[in-house]
């Protein structure tokens, strides 16, 4: 098992304003949080990044007493896209079950890739389970269904705008650990109305459970579904 970093930095950027946060895994709670308010741009300037995090970045490092390694990136930007997908597989033996569904998700996030190439995948979501003809938000295992369909959306931006924050960052030799949309995270802070780190790092944690974390084979110990699915990047 992995252990989790005592602490997460979380860096939300949209044009008009720039957050930053320094939060506490343990108590839920930021330790450090600035903004920066932008009322004259049309679009996320990166000189006023920049400045913005030559300001922050020291002054968390100093609390921390480390240097920052990776962290959390939330855009919100007009750029965002995104693409719905259906899929429909034979379910083996006619009944549902995980490794077909997860053959399915993977079958999906690569039919995409191959045509979105330019594309990073930001989230990848799970609206509909489609069972005999009717819709489920929920999966459901051992299931006599012949065919198992998906509706599936995904968020993303380009690899163009994304490598943008990948150079500002080297600067600091900060590297990207998790990247997330500005408006997907706002809709979960709009129903549970709490702090935007909170809601950021129970996202990665796992709080919308049809959303698919695809994670490098090197961190999984684990088997394909644990308490949310689990593919292979």
């Amino acid at each position: 098992m992995i252990e989790e970093p005592e602490f997460e930095i979380y860096l939300y950027v949209e044009k008009k304003k720039f957050i930053i946060f320094l939060f506490d895994t343990k108590k839920l709670v930021n330790l450090y949080k600035n903004d920066l308010i932008l009322n004259d741009y049309t679009e996320i300037n990166f000189k006023e990044l920049t400045k913005f995090l030559d300001e922050n970045i020291f002054k968390i490092e100093k609390l921390l007493g480390k240097f920052i390694k990776d962290i959390f990136l939330i855009i919100k930007d007009d750029l965002e896209l995104e693409t719905n997908i259906s899929i429909k597989k034979k379910n083996i033996n006619n009944t549902t079950n995980k490794k077909n569904l997860t053959q399915a998700l993977v079958e999906s996030r690569d039919i995409f890739q191959e045509n979105n190439q330019n594309q990073e995948i930001i989230h990848m979501l799970i609206d509909n389970y489609v069972f005999n003809g009717k819709k489920q938000k929920d999966f459901i295992e051992n299931l006599d269904s012949e065919f198992l369909c998906l509706d599936i959306k995904f968020i993303t931006l380009s690899d163009e705008f994304t490598s943008q924050f990948d150079k500002i960052l080297e600067k600091y030799q900060i590297k990207v650990k998790h990247l997330m949309s500005g408006k997907y995270l706002k809709n979960f802070m709009k129903e549970n109305n709490v702090e935007m780190s909170l809601i950021a790092h129970e996202i990665t944690k796992g709080l919308n459970p049809n959303e698919i974390k695809i994670i490098p084979k090197i961190q999984i110990n684990g088997g394909f579904f644990e308490r949310f699915f689990q593919l292979f990047s």
